[in-house]
């Protein structure tokens, strides 16, 4: 009758729909509806790796007061070390920095506040987060010219420090240059900064991004501290000092040196700040002071 009505085609879709609306409420069902328990999968934190960094290095273990008074001649073997497998890299955070951090807190220092910043945790190894942070190095470098980290050190007082822009890197070189002054330019700050930190030892772990992060690592000390403290942003900011010459000096010492390719020796920490009394201010090798973080 309702087919007459309607006419066939018409009470074919009000036949569908009426199977629409009384299908079985199974296909609906869950834990809930069943009132059955939910499953709770329960996490063994052993089953996770470790984020801890592992350091046979017993140098940490050491109070302030002997981190002061000692002066590191042993060498250390890489073969110990293990990183941490959890990074974060940075291609443009404060200042325009570019390099990879151990861990959260530096993270935030170097990129919170700054406006489009780029950066990201990587937790698959090192290589990765080298990959990550060079990624776009030599990408558009007409339109968005990646930064240069221009670095030197033996200047005037043993001046040392790093400059991002080319201009005011020419004007600051005119200021600390000396017969002995050594500079590089570095395509993460990560490199600059251990070049300046190594500066009045042999040692040249600045060459290459992670072994840069091995030595930063190892010495347990603090890329945003380093950052703040190098980094020269004009042209008449006060320079840092530190060690007056290389441990092995040029020959020729009347222009500007590139440093010389040599193999890791002996590590020795150099002093940043005023010389104490009854210390050899020729060598430019002093007790550890201001790299300890407090």
């Amino acid at each position: 009758m309702l087919g007459r009505c309607l006419g066939r085609g018409h009470y074919w879709h009000v036949d569908v729909l009426r199977g629409v609306l009384d299908t079985p409420h199974w296909i609906h069902t869950s834990a809930v509806t069943l009132n059955q328990p939910r499953v709770r999968i329960k996490l063994n934190p052993d089953d996770f790796p470790k984020l801890e960094r592992e350091n046979d290095n017993p140098y940490h273990e050491l109070t302030l007061e002997e981190k002061r008074a000692r002066v590191r001649t042993e060498d250390y073997d890489l073969g110990k070390l293990k990183l941490v497998n959890k990074f974060y890299a940075i291609r443009k955070g404060k200042h325009s920095f570019r390099g990879v951090v151990f861990t959260a807190k530096e993270y935030g220092s170097l990129v919170l506040g700054i406006k489009n910043f780029k950066g990201e945790r990587v937790d698959h190894g090192l290589d990765r987060a080298i990959d990550y942070c060079m990624s776009e190095r030599f990408k558009n470098q007409k339109r968005y010219p990646a930064p240069q980290f221009d670095a030197f050190r033996y200047g005037v007082n043993g001046a040392r420090g790093i400059v991002v822009k080319p201009n005011c890197f020419q004007h600051v070189l005119a200021r600390a240059v000396s017969p002995h002054t050594e500079i590089e330019s570095f395509p993460t700050a990560t490199q600059a900064l251990v070049y300046c930190v190594q500066a009045g030892t042999p040692y040249t772990d600045w060459e290459a991004l992670d072994s840069s992060l091995v030595f930063m690592s190892y010495m347990h000390l603090q890329t945003p501290i380093l950052w703040s403290k190098y980094l020269i942003m004009y042209a008449n900011s006060e320079l840092p000092t530190g060690p007056l010459c290389h441990p092995d000096p040029p020959t020729d010492s009347s222009t500007v040196q590139r440093p010389k390719k040599k193999q890791p020796a002996v590590l020795e920490i150099p002093f940043v700040g005023h010389v104490p009394e009854g210390s050899d201010s020729s060598s430019g090798i002093f007790p550890l002071a201001d790299q300890v973080e407090e």
